[in-house]
Formats: C-alpha cells, structure tokens, sequence
C-alpha cells in the first residue's frame, strides 16, 4: 500500500458539492486486499492518525481520499500510517503548483512526475 498521487495545491481540479476544494491523496494497493480501518494519513509524524481510513481495498485499487487538513503547498510531507501508528509510506515533497499533483509513475513505482490536473482514483499515465 502506498501514497500514490497527492495534490497539495487543489484549486480547481477536485470541487465537492459545497464548493469547497480539499487537497487530496490517491492510495494504491499494488498487493493482496487489505483491511484499512484504524489506519491513517497524517502531515505530522507525532499525529499519524489526524485523518482515519476505513473499509478495505482490494488488490489493484485506488482509494482517493479528500484530507479534512491541508498539506502545505510550499512543502512538507504526508504519510500513510498503520493501526499502530507505524510508517508504512512517507512522501517528502517540495513547492507544488495550483492543481498539479505528484504522481508516482508507474503506479506503485518509485519514480514521480507531476501531473496536471491529476488523475484521481484513475491510472497514472
């Protein structure tokens, strides 16, 4: 399981129904489905859970998820952290533009490039 796509700087690209324009994350599980309740994504390594996850995701899923706090477009980090408050996958990220996400490509790979418009819940290509 892994951080796959996160846009830190959503505009445009991503508008729910109030109007307002969350920054998201794109997880993707390259492996065997996996039960998530308990786990959590965090900007902030001694709060890993500021946002829980639930439900599953099978294998070769996507789980876009709109983060109730904001990254910081000028840089920080967002990490996927277990149950138990362990790091399962931490991205250190510089500047982001408006509406342009950092993908990993391919999906689940080690590579990044950046994306815009994003491809939330969708393939990086």
């Amino acid at each position: 399981m892994v951080v796959n796509e996160f846009m830190a700087d959503n505009e445009t690209t991503l508008v729910l129904a109030d109007g307002s324009s969350p920054d998201w994350v794109e997880l993707y599980n390259p492996g065997k489905p996996v039960a998530l309740d308990g786990w959590g994504l965090s900007d902030d390594p001694n709060e890993p859970h500021r946002q829980l996850l639930y439900g599953s995701l099978g294998s070769g899923s996507y789980r876009l998820v709109e983060l109730d706090f904001g990254l910081a477009a000028d840089g920080e980090q967002v990490g996927l952290y277990a149950a138990g408050g362990g790091a399962l996958d931490v991205v250190v990220f510089g500047p982001q533009a408006p509406d342009v996400s950092a993908a990993r490509s391919p999906d689940g790979g080690e590579a990044w490039a950046y994306v815009a418009g994003g491809t939330p819940g969708a393939p990086n290509e």
